[in-house]
């Protein structure tokens, strides 16, 4: 019997898992800007191959089901850390004099980038909470046109599938992690599929979520179209995902997930990241960076451990119209405490740019040369592949097996 679905799944995680079975994404980046620069897992989605010259089904063949498994689209940062530690950075060289000319230009830029993600989402219909984690504008072009670019590539299915709508329903099925992002984008892409052709209305359906859990407690209720266990299996916790029972078949992915939370502070984990970071490479990376900004004396002393800068303290803005004002306050757990960090933490902030080019209009790319920004991205590969990677033999699949799950 065929499959009578049409998938649309959003993942809401910080790892690049999934398997995408529709490769497409955003039409409105720029190449060239992506092209010439490092970004990693921040790089703005971009289609990589024009619909006209894909391969058509041979002759007698249709489509009879697809199915999309995406990231959430383009955000801002995820919290009040790298930006804040870089302004404090910032702030002292101010006052200690020791900025170049560029380093002046730093500080207010990196306040835009604040002020940005304070903000984001406000007033854009469909995003509830504003503030840092939402999708960018660009973002929710993204899973637009991701939903446009379905529609045009599978119409016959699509059209076929309205047409049947009172007698042989298909199901367009959507399911996400139910992180706010990853929902956001999936009611982003909806909206713009049923834009294309609103006859699909009727076939939209959010399953439940898996419950009731967590089991031997009291039950947490999940938003209809939520399924932790399948799309944040990373992250499931006692508190709402709890499986005590053996027999259950969702026992094996939570105590995956438990085992791989437990990686994340294993000491020999956090040995191979500090070793990444001490290099002498990075080391020079960090002082390449920061020497553009400010004096040597005050580089010098960020190397010599005499100065370290936090995300601490709190900041508040308010939207233009004065009708939202937010205040938050670091939480002073990341930290600049040698060159390679300062290097970094600015180089985050450079990855984030472009994806946030509507709300805060910064180019970053003035502050890491090119040079600076492929280590940096290298440093962050390089983490990534210990920490939820092939990483250490020794250590097993701990990183993957969660995954197992959304393989099947």
């Amino acid at each position: 019997m065929l499959p009578r679905k049409l998938n649309a799944t959003f993942v809401g995680t910080g790892l690049m898992w999934g398997a995408i079975a529709l490769l497409a994404g955003c039409g409105e980046s720029d190449k060239s800007d992506v092209a010439h620069t490092y970004y990693q897992t921040k790089t703005p989605y971009a289609p990589q191959q024009d619909a006209a010259t894909y391969e058509a089904p041979p002759s007698g063949f249709v489509p009879v089901y697809t199915e999309l498994v995406a990231r959430h689209g383009s955000r801002g940062l995820s919290s009040l850390k790298y930006d804040l530690a870089v302004y404090n950075m910032w702030k002292k060289a101010e006052e200690d004099g020791a900025l170049t000319p560029l380093g002046a230009q730093l500080g207010p830029d990196v306040l835009k980038i604040i002020k940005a993600n304070f903000l984001l989402g406000y007033g854009v219909s469909g995003i509830s909470t504003p503030g840092y984690g939402n999708e960018t504008q660009l973002g929710i072009t993204e899973h637009t046109q991701l939903a446009q670019r379905l529609l045009s590539r599978q119409s016959a299915l699509f059209q076929a599938a309205a047409s049947a709508a009172g007698s042989a329903p298909r199901q367009i099925v959507v399911v996400t992690s139910g992180v706010d992002r990853a929902v956001d984008s999936g009611a982003f892409f909806v909206k713009s599929l049923l834009a294309g052709q609103s006859a699909l209305t009727p076939l939209v359906t959010y399953p439940p979520a898996p419950s009731p859990y967590p089991e031997g407690g009291k039950a947490v209720a999940q938003p209809a179209g939520t399924n932790r266990f399948l799309l944040y299996f990373h992250k499931l916790v006692a508190k709402t995902d709890a499986v005590t029972n053996t027999a259950n078949p969702l026992y094996t992915t939570y105590q995956d997930s438990q085992a791989f939370q437990k990686w994340l502070t294993d000491p020999d984990l956090a040995a191979k990241q500090a070793a990444i970071q001490a290099d002498t490479a990075a080391q020079a990376a960090g002082r390449a960076v920061l020497e553009r900004l400010f004096t040597k004396a005050f580089v010098d002393k960020i190397a010599a451990g005499t100065y370290s800068f936090a995300n601490t303290g709190s900041m508040t803005f308010a939207s233009d119209d004065g009708k939202f004002t937010s205040t938050l306050t670091g939480d002073g757990k990341t930290g600049i405490t040698d060159l390679a960090s300062g290097g970094s933490l600015i180089y985050e902030l450079y990855a984030i740019a472009p994806a946030m080019k509507a709300e805060a209009a910064v180019d970053f790319t003035v502050y890491m040369p090119q040079e600076q920004a492929r280590y940096f991205a290298y440093m962050q590969d390089a983490s990534d592949f210990y920490k939820m990677g092939p990483s250490i033999q020794e250590k097993g699949d701990v990183t993957w097996r969660m995954a197992q799950i959304l393989e099947d």
